[in-house]
């Protein structure tokens, strides 16, 4: 793919106008007439531009603010893989207040500290286990002690996100995370009748503790204290730990809209910059010092989780091609990027959408959808080095979310078949 360094398009981004006139007026019709599907009381921002020449294909109240719902994941995922690097590994580690003596006996406690890794589970922990056993450990005179203090310990959105609806949607986000911090319970239903259902762990560094002292007494590893929760010391000896990558997280965040996962990452940018504070605050404010620094257009986006949940979450057409208009240019991060995007036709979020798009094009996008918001992003690209940047994004109180999606769908699939 051939790729130059390109300028901001400040004509579009300055501009006050509601619709700009594409070079191509044929196709401007085409496009225009699909979007005359869309009723009077639906809002509309639409940008598609060619980066490499400059051009603006179509636009459509580019710099209108609407809620993008999970398009705000771009912000969340280009800035987490922007300040910690694609190859950067999110580790779950377990440490001893001492090294093993020669007997297979740590004199101490025995700590469990969590960085973030979201995908930890229970075979993973019981990696650990098998470890100890392997280095011939039998015995631990002290306690098992969750630490998740490398974030902060607020675990419900509601605690940085007042009047969230959304809350409970999302699991505890944490720093030391066990199976995405849910638990299968048998619940009574009616009499003599009962039901597994999944259910949010309350203290998640809590219940890791514990779960590793159940997997440790299983494999006969003696425990002569109890599970709970404190702090790793500094000089901690490191026994084992699990890491997953940053660019892994962050394709699991934009193919499958992984809500849980895109929190962390958003807790993960605040813990950059304030520590293990108010994490969410400091990951908006981070976000936002991003993309002034970048010349980003973002007037009128906020940034209020990482996921895209929140109502209180806005962004225009403008702001998210010219989020994507700076990936495009940073070639080394667009390869890596790209890659981690849903592919229209083939997997994640758009696999069953776009499938007779022209065989010569790949979509490469991001989808959100949340009540009466609907919207993707994302970019065009083909055989013929030539790419396009799209962003279409709805905000209505009518139609379903798939009526929205057939339009996104359709314009897409046109300019796919304008370009050849």
């Amino acid at each position: 793919m051939i790729r130059r360094a390109i300028f901001i398009f400040l004509f579009i981004y300055s501009s006050g106008l509601t619709q700009v006139y594409s070079k191509n007026p044929e196709l401007k019709s085409k496009i225009n007439e699909i979007f005359s599907r869309v009723p009077a009381s639906t809002s509309v921002s639409v940008l598609i531009l060619d980066p490499l020449d400059k051009d603006t294909i179509f636009a459509l109240n580019p710099k209108e603010a609407l809620v993008p719902a999970s398009n705000i994941k771009l912000f969340t995922t280009v800035v987490a893989m922007n300040m910690y690097g694609p190859n950067y590994e999110i580790p779950t580690v377990l440490y001893s207040d001492t090294e093993p003596d020669d007997k297979g006996v740590i004199n101490g406690n025995l700590y469990i500290k969590g960085f973030g890794n979201g995908l930890f589970d229970t075979k993973d922990l019981e990696s650990f286990v098998e470890g100890l056993k392997s280095f011939g450990i039998t015995r631990i005179t002290g306690d098992i002690l969750g630490d998740d203090s490398f974030l902060d310990n607020e675990y419900s959105r509601n605690d940085w996100l007042e009047d969230d609806n959304n809350a409970q949607l999302i699991p505890p986000v944490s720093a030391l995370v066990l199976d995405r911090n849910r638990k299968t319970e048998r619940r009574r239903i009616r009499r003599n009748r009962y039901r597994t259902v999944s259910v949010n762990i309350a203290n998640p560094p809590a219940h890791a503790a514990q779960a590793l002292l159940n997997s440790l007494k299983k494999n006969k590893i003696t425990v002569l204290g109890t599970s709970g929760v404190g702090i790793t010391p500094e000089d901690a000896f490191e026994l084992g730990r699990v890491s997953v990558k940053m660019s892994d997280i962050v394709s699991i965040v934009n193919k499958r809209s992984d809500n849980f996962l895109a929190e962390i990452l958003f807790k993960l940018i605040g813990r950059k910059k304030g520590q293990n504070e108010n994490n969410g605050y400091f990951a908006s404010q981070e976000i936002k010092r991003f993309l002034i620094e970048n010349d980003i257009y973002a007037n009128g986006t906020q940034i209020a989780d990482g996921s895209g949940l929140s109502h209180y979450n806005f962004s225009s057409a403008a702001s998210l091609t010219s989020l994507l208009e700076w990936v495009y240019i940073n070639m080394d991060f667009y390869d890596s990027f790209i890659t981690t995007l849903s592919v229209a036709g083939i997997d994640g979020t758009l696999g069953r959408r776009m499938s007779s798009i022209s065989p010569a094009y790949k979509f490469y996008g991001k989808t959100g959808t949340l009540r009466g918001s609907t919207s993707v992003s994302g970019f065009l690209s083909s055989v013929y080095n030539r790419d396009l940047i799209v962003s279409i994004l709805f905000q209505h109180n009518h139609g379903s979310g798939d009526f929205y999606k057939n339009i996104q769908d359709d314009v897409i699939k046109l300019l796919s078949s304008s370009f050849e």
